[in-house]
């Protein structure tokens, strides 16, 4: 049977190789493969080892993985941001995203050289059995690693604040242009980032707990091991789980080129661009699609998204987003009128109309004409 300290570090760890193993295998992931959610939640489960090495008192892994482990569990917070700038971003990821881990990457090589070829085999077992828990280094070369190892940890606090500041920026920036790119925004606003922001401070104030108190405190009292591990489980828990959940945001394929990097339009006619807008919508009814957006809308035109986002805002004084929402709800209106559409449940009618959701139907329809479809549905009486 398993002791509480045994549960407490695995806990964190099978909920963390749980949702990578759902993420990695999922019909869904074959189509849009994760891969930095997955490298952020293997730094996780990576540096949970290297706990449950430590605290189980394999010493000879601990001291193999110890290299490693220091760059794994520095890249914890960077990871997620790129995740994060990936899922929001149009190009997906990107190779400049690898700045984001210099820092681990230089401590990592830092304490590779110190262990590889400063360290003994003697004092290569001393730091871990001794110099980590907290005993005062003797030589140079175990003060020099008992520095880059204080370094390593001072940096993941530090590093968890300036990307969480980061990632709730990135996710600021996103939001405000989610209406002029998209016609529907369920799912795209990433609003479980604010279960990440607490379980973040839980999570850092475990941390500092933790790192702030030597390792012989923890192997003393190891009941204490529950203030920083649990947090950590909701944690990964978290971020598993609506990770999993979250479908990808922008359309475009990686290394397509958008559509404002081509050349515009050789026109300064926004009113041609108006009239071939209204026509478009008022022939084809492509606000129908639920998934429409500006580029695609723009490609439809054969105009610059730029040039037609330009006439929506300053001919109609609408966002992409309501412009479109605002054809559906009249196509909505039009249909209620008619026997075929008042026949229609509101959830049948607002999927026919282009709405992703009956409450984005409703919310929608409210915004131009003051009552729910249904309750307008009550007063036509057909």
């Amino acid at each position: 049977m398993l002791d509480q300290t045994t549960l407490v570090l695995l806990t964190p760890f099978f909920v963390t190789l749980f949702w990578i193993l759902v993420i990695s295998t999922s019909q869904y992931q074959k189509e849009n493969k994760k891969l930095e959610l997955l490298f952020f939640l293997t730094c996780g489960l990576v540096a949970f080892i290297s706990a449950i090495a430590f605290f189980g008192r394999y010493y000879k892994l601990y001291q193999l993985i110890y290299v490693p482990v220091v760059f794994f569990a520095m890249s914890q917070f960077p990871a997620f941001y790129v995740y994060i700038k990936s899922l929001t971003s149009e190009q997906g990821w990107e190779r400049k995203s690898l700045v984001h881990f210099i820092i681990p990457l230089l401590t990592t090589l830092a304490a590779a050289y110190i262990h590889c070829y400063l360290l003994s085999e003697r004092e290569n077992y001393e730091f871990v059995t001794k110099v980590i828990s907290g005993e005062v280094p003797e030589t140079t070369h175990l003060k020099q690693a008992y520095l880059v190892d204080r370094i390593s940890k001072n940096s993941f606090i530090i590093l968890g604040l300036i990307y969480y500041w980061l990632t709730n920026r990135r996710v600021k920036k996103h939001r405000s242009k989610l209406d002029h790119y998209f016609s529907s925004t369920e799912g795209k606003r990433i609003n479980w980032i604010r279960l990440y922001n607490i379980s973040f401070f839980f999570t850092l104030f475990a941390g500092i707990f933790f790192h702030s108190l030597d390792r012989k405190v923890f192997i003393e009292n190891q009941q204490l091991l529950a203030l920083p591990f649990l947090p950590l489980t909701v944690f990964f828990w978290i971020i598993g789980f609506h990770g999993h959940k979250q479908e990808t945001i922008y359309p475009i394929p990686l290394n397509q080129p958008l559509l404002d990097n081509q050349n515009p339009i050789q026109t300064s006619d926004l009113s041609d661009i108006k009239i071939r807008l209204i026509t478009l919508l008022d022939n084809e009814k492509l606000y129908l699609n639920p998934e429409i957006n500006l580029p695609d809308l723009a490609r439809h035109i054969g105009t610059n998204r730029t040039y037609l986002s330009q006439v929506i805002n300053q001919e109609f004084s609408l966002n992409f987003n309501q412009f479109i929402n605002k054809y559906r709800t009249e196509e909505a209106k039009k249909r209620l009128n008619s026997q075929e559409g008042y026949r229609l449940t509101m959830k049948e009618l607002g999927e026919q109309c282009g709405f992703n959701t009956p409450q984005s139907f409703a919310r929608w329809f409210r915004e131009y004409y003051g009552v729910t479809p249904g309750e307008y549905k009550k007063t036509i009486g057909l």
